[in-house]
Order: C-alpha cells, then structure tokens, then sequence
C-alpha cells in the first residue's frame, strides 16, 4: 500500500508538471531570429552640374511593392507592407513583374527564398530567412541583379545587405540621380511561434516584423 500510494504521488506530480509546462507553451508567442541587421546609405545633390542631375523616381507618391515568398507568408507580408506605405500617406502598389517599373516609383522588395512551417500538437511555428530592400529612387535594376548573382546563407547575408547598396550607390552616381536612398533590412531564420491555446497567427507575426522595418525606413528618409 505504501508504495502504491507513493506511486500515486510521483504520477500525480508528472501530471501536474505536464499540465504547467503544456499550458506554457499551449499559450506562448514569440518572434526572434539567428541574425538580422540593416544596412543603408544616401546622398543628395551629387557634386556635378546641378542641371546635369536626374530626377529620380517618376512619382515619388507611389510604391511599388513586390513579395517573393510563398502562399500565406506572401499574403501576410504583401498585406503588411501595404498599410505601413499607407500610414506615411504613400499609395502602395503590388506587383510581380517587377522589371518594368524601374524608377518609375519607390521600390521594395520583400525576398524569402528560404522558409518553413511546424505544426505540432502544442503549437504552430513558422520561419524564413531573406532582405526586404527599399529604394527611394526606384532602383529595380540593382536588386534584381543581386539576387541573381549571389546566393544567400547565414554567414553571408550581412555582406549581401551592404553590398546591394553599396551598387545601389555605384548606380546612381554613375547616372547622376538627384538623390538616392537605400536601405536593406535581412534576417536569417526569423521564426514565430504561437500556441494553440493563444489567438494570433504566426504568419502575421512574421509580417508585422518585416513591416516594421520598412516603417523605420520610410521614417527615416
């Protein structure tokens, strides 16, 4: 009897730790990444002829915005970046085939080519890796460039950041804009994750993240 009821009591102490450990992470939420920075630059009126410089975009009211991700990241993320170009009284405009709207407008491009999703019985966990890059001028042809040449990993993807603007930079004292403006945010692994028991959507989470980054960029400039 004695050792049936200590039994009891070790069981009865496992299903209690259980149910605590289940209901804290049934309830959680979090967002965080291995790695994630920013990296910009800009300049107005180059030293040339003032009459010799560009002016860079068409209409600086608008933003064309393209999202490279799949299924419910690109929607989240497309729909974030949408109300954050609104909220700075910008009209935003999403599109796919970029290429055409060179310096047309201000630019961004959200690119993920590395993502994941975790359905488990306590929780939903998503994550991805990749830039959001913004150009005042419109500078299609530099991001699209980029992400044909390089590749991106964890080890690399600050020098990749830099290296976009830095020929954003290249670009635009060669043509001689009048002002140019760059900015690339990039995490590597930025997950969420959201238990069953909590109300949110990780995909929103992760968009709210990405958004936020363009709203201190459109802040900033």
């Amino acid at each position: 009897m004695v050792g049936l009821r200590r039994f009891s009591i070790v069981l009865a102490i496992l299903l209690s730790l259980g149910l605590i450990i289940g209901g804290a992470i049934t309830g959680e939420s979090y967002v965080g990444s291995n790695c994630s920075g920013e990296s910009q630059n800009s300049f107005s009126h180059l030293p040339v002829q003032e009459e010799a410089l560009k002016d860079v975009p068409e209409n600086g009211d608008v933003v064309y915005i393209a999202v490279y991700a799949d299924g419910d990241f690109k929607k989240a993320i497309a729909n974030a970046l949408s109300e954050v170009v609104r909220r700075h009284g910008l009209k935003p405009v999403l599109v796919d085939n970029y290429r055409k709207y060179d310096l047309k407008g201000r630019f961004v491009v959200a690119f993920f080519p590395v993502e994941g999703t975790s359905k488990g019985f306590l929780s939903r966990e998503v994550w991805l890796s990749g830039i959001l890059y913004y150009s005042y001028p419109g500078d299609v042809e530099t991001i699209f460039n980029s992400t044909l040449r390089y590749s991106l990993s964890e080890s690399s993807i600050d020098e990749y950041a830099s290296r976009i603007c830095q020929t954003s930079e290249e670009r635009a004292v060669k043509e001689g804009f009048r002002k140019n403006e760059c900015a690339v945010a990039y995490w590597w692994n930025l997950k969420a994750k959201v238990g069953i028991l909590r109300k949110g959507d990780p995909y929103e989470l992760i968009a709210e993240e990405v958004s936020s980054a363009l709203g201190n960029m459109l802040a900033s400039k």
